[in-house]
């Protein structure tokens, strides 16, 4: 809202402290800055609104050689955003997912390994084990997560409920023969749900196929 030389000032409203980490910070606390891209200038990592979705905890500090790894504990639901190799903003920075795990309930965990450079021009190198980070999710992404996930849903609306399908994703598996359904059976095995829907035939045993068939919906959750 004002410059004072090389000093700026910003007006924080209650949301965005409420969201960040903004409220935590103490005269003389260092915070990673980045001017607005200019139209035409080259664009190194992805484009950034700077509006804070979740935040997040450090889980895990390893230093390899010449690089520092931050394994980073995500809350449900935002998990299902993430994905290996793909884009994500910690503090402001734009990085690369080098690993990511989702675990049962949408929370998980991702990994961003950090080079000198990124070390040098940012605060991470100073974030220790519990410190909390901000966390955008990249837009694109939540964008084509959430529509596949509306689709799922009108199409397959009424066994959602029935299934718990409150995971992170839907895999269909279907065998299909003859018939139609009559009557589901959910019953729930290794780690996921499955759905059997017990079919009739809708013509005259022939001798060359099943009497009765099947189609199998498994819905890992």
């Amino acid at each position: 809202t004002a410059l004072h030389g090389d000093a700026a000032d910003f007006d924080v409203m209650q949301q965005t402290l409420s969201l960040t980490t903004l409220g935590a910070l103490k005269e003389g606390s260092a915070v990673n800055v980045e001017r607005a891209a200019k139209e035409g200038a080259e664009v190194g990592g992805h484009a950034l609104s700077g509006h804070i979705d979740v935040q997040a905890t450090v889980a895990q500090v390893r230093e390899p050689e010449n690089n520092r790894v931050l394994r980073v504990a995500v809350p449900a639901p935002w998990m299902r955003y993430v994905f290996a190799k793909g884009y994500i903003a910690v503090n402001g920075a734009s990085l690369t997912v080098a690993e990511a795990e989702r675990q049962a309930g949408g929370g998980g965990w991702f990994e961003v390994w950090l080079i000198p450079e990124t070390l040098r021009m940012t605060t991470f190198g100073d974030q220790p084990v519990g410190a909390a980070l901000n966390i955008e999710i990249e837009r694109s992404t939540q964008v084509f997560v959430d529509t596949v996930r509306d689709a799922l849903e009108e199409r397959l609306g009424p066994l959602l409920p029935a299934a718990g399908l409150m995971g992170l994703g839907v895999w269909l598996h279907l065998t299909e023969r003859h018939g139609h359904p009559h009557y589901p059976d959910i019953h729930h095995r290794h780690g996921h749900y499955a759905l059997a829907v017990s079919q009739r035939p809708t013509f005259p045993p022939t001798g060359r196929g099943p009497e009765n068939s099947a189609v199998t919906v498994t819905l890992f959750v």
